[in-house]
């Protein structure tokens, strides 16, 4: 058993901090000694230990209580996610080491905040995809190409800039995909119902007031799944108009374009993606 001085001379933490720790409940002795002072075992310190590595990820004492008090807890997969969590951590400030190596051997006295911004959607990103790969087996997707997306990024950031604001904006709304996502699938079985009855509507006129409800209502859902509506998207297009000049990519993107209508219509109905299509630019044209 150790004392609270022991314990704070192994941690590096003060005897206040370990003492507030017991008043709030996130980290109490086993035992007191027969004059009253607080003494902690092993076991102590390996709670003592996960607490310090929550911490190091800028979690709340408060949030730490609620994740030590869940007996529930796969304590084997909570190691498992302290570990990468801490790797993008890691990832991150060679990131920000590199940045500055650029500066030092440029020559160059005024650093790169866009890239930086970029560095950062990166992080977040990668932390997104592990939080998939946690929460729900069903939506994460292993293929994903980070390297592909931010090469993207980092050659076109006018495009997050006219879509979010700014990249500094792109990232937070980015930082929410983890809260979203916990509602996504409520989302997209709504998103889905609403798909269903525009396909079964394509003999109605686009500009008739129970389509355009429908896209309303489609377009709501989508700010609140992926943080953006119709009109950000439309003006991702436009910008890709000069993208697109590119014969190659222009090939690439038709591909994509005609993939994505298959899969739409195999699921919804013949006509359906080009109905939605007119529906939405119709939409979009009566907002304007």
């Amino acid at each position: 058993m150790k004392t609270v001085k022991q314990v704070a001379d192994l941690t590096g933490l003060s005897v206040r901090t370990l003492h507030h720790y017991d008043t709030i409940g996130l980290f109490k002795p086993s035992k007191y000694s027969e004059s009253g002072y607080r003494l902690y075992s092993d076991e102590d310190l390996k709670t003592l230990q996960q607490i310090l590595i929550f911490k190091e990820l800028n979690v709340a004492l408060s949030d730490i209580k609620e994740i030590l008090d869940n007996k529930q807890l796969d304590k084997l997969q909570l190691l498992k996610s302290h570990k990468q969590l801490l790797i993008l951590k890691r990832d991150h400030l060679n990131d920000v080491i590199s940045l500055v190596d650029k500066i030092i051997n440029n020559g160059d006295d005024k650093m790169s905040f866009e890239e930086f911004n970029i560095n950062k959607i990166e992080q977040t990103m990668k932390h997104n995809h592990e939080f998939l790969k946690n929460y729900d087996k069903s939506l994460y997707n292993k293929d994903f190409d980070y390297e592909k997306t931010i090469n993207y990024i980092r050659e076109n950031p006018e495009i997050i800039k006219l879509m979010y604001g700014s990249l500094e904006n792109y990232n937070e709304i980015l930082k929410t995909t983890p809260e979203r996502i916990k509602n996504y699938k409520n989302i997209k079985s709504q998103m889905d119902e609403i798909d269903r009855e525009l396909a079964k509507s394509q003999n109605k006129d686009v500009s008739s007031p129970e389509i355009q409800s429908l896209i309303g209502r489609l377009d709501e859902f989508m700010v609140e799944m992926c943080g953006v509506g119709f009109k950000q998207l439309v003006k991702a297009k436009e910008y890709n108009k000069e993208v697109l000049k590119d014969p190659q990519k222009l090939e690439e993107h038709k591909k994509d374009l005609e993939s994505i209508s298959k899969v739409f219509d195999k699921e919804f109905g013949k006509g359906a993606y080009e109905f939605r299509k007119k529906a939405i630019n119709y939409y979009l044209k009566s907002q304007s």
